[in-house]
């Protein structure tokens, strides 16, 4: 029969009381905050590593809600890397830029929608000024003055943190992890995946197979990493249909939920009034929380601001 001495080196070789205190507490990771102080307190501080699962009907807001938790997180000085799987490039930042419009002090406010028509219009004055004075004197006191370039000169500034990808090859599961590690390698602090049901994993035949591959390697690469994983995922048509939405109702796979530490739906509030401004109120549900308590009974009220990428809270 084996000793005590085997079954203790058998122990050991997973891990020893003396490693939790040198790596495990001693040496704990700080939770990213979301910049939504009710979510964080839910959270018990903010997102931890491994995958989170943010879900939502259509127009609820949930890619705009996770694009300000990454622009929030590198204004904090957290190098963030949002991954857009449906939005381009340029209307992610535009969408950064008419939030920071309406957060930062010394800018005008201005509408994403509007960024391109106001670019035209910038160009227009700029090719005016330059025919008048001659110079590029001209050209640079009407780029300072306009409402765009302020802002996305202020987040260059404030928010250098942040990087926005939006190649195609990121759809593949195996190009995400390479760009995941090659960011990680550069110092990144939070990933964010919009959406999962964007992401093809090789040698999957049906959706559900697929989804489910890729949440798993999701999960594996998140605690691979060391970093929290934001991941937005679409909702099934039965959630939509219950009263209050639970951990079950992402769309293509059962795995979803399970393979994440938390699991959040975004919802429009059955209360929701249009206000003059289109200032809407939603309702985000924490279905699943393993370093805290779930808000299933009570979400959180959130007014979410569409035009200008915005969400807000009762303060």
């Amino acid at each position: 029969m084996a000793s005590f001495d085997d079954w203790a080196a058998f122990r050991d070789s997973y891990g020893t009381g003396e490693d939790f205190l040198r790596r495990c507490y001693l040496n704990a990771p700080v939770p990213v905050r979301t910049g939504v102080p009710p979510l964080d307190a839910v959270l018990s501080g903010g997102l931890r590593p491994g995958v989170h699962v943010l879900g939502g009907e259509p127009g609820a807001g949930k890619s705009a809600l996770a694009l300000q938790v990454a622009l929030m997180a590198a204004q904090r000085g957290n190098r963030s890397l949002y991954v857009s799987l449906e939005m381009d490039w340029a209307q992610c930042r535009s969408r950064c830029l008419a939030l920071l419009s309406m957060e930062a002090d010394g800018l005008a406010p201005f509408r994403w929608a509007e960024v391109p028509a106001m670019g035209r219009k910038l160009a227009k004055a700029m090719r005016e000024g330059r025919e008048r004075c001659g110079d590029e004197s001209c050209v640079r006191d009407i780029l300072r003055a306009d409402p765009v370039a302020a802002a996305n000169e202020f987040m260059a500034q404030q928010c250098a943190g942040l990087t926005i990808a939006d190649a195609d090859g990121l759809h593949d599961t195996g190009k995400l992890t390479e760009a995941a590690w090659e960011a990680r390698d550069a110092g990144m602090g939070l990933m964010v995946v919009d959406y999962l049901q964007q992401l093809d994993y090789q040698g999957t035949g049906t959706e559900y197979d697929r989804v489910s591959a890729v949440s798993k390697a999701l999960s594996r690469l998140a605690h691979s990493l060391g970093v929290p994983l934001l991941v937005l995922a679409s909702m099934n048509r039965m959630s939509a249909a219950k009263d209050a939405p639970d951990m079950h109702g992402f769309r293509g796979s059962g795995g979803i939920e399970y393979d994440a530490e938390t699991a959040m739906v975004l919802r429009k509030s059955d209360h929701d009034g249009h206000s003059a401004d289109g200032v809407r109120l939603v309702e985000l549900h924490v279905v699943k929380n393993r370093h805290g308590r779930q808000a299933e009974g009570s979400p959180i009220g959130l007014f979410f601001d569409g035009a200008h990428n915005r969400f807000t809270w009762a303060r």
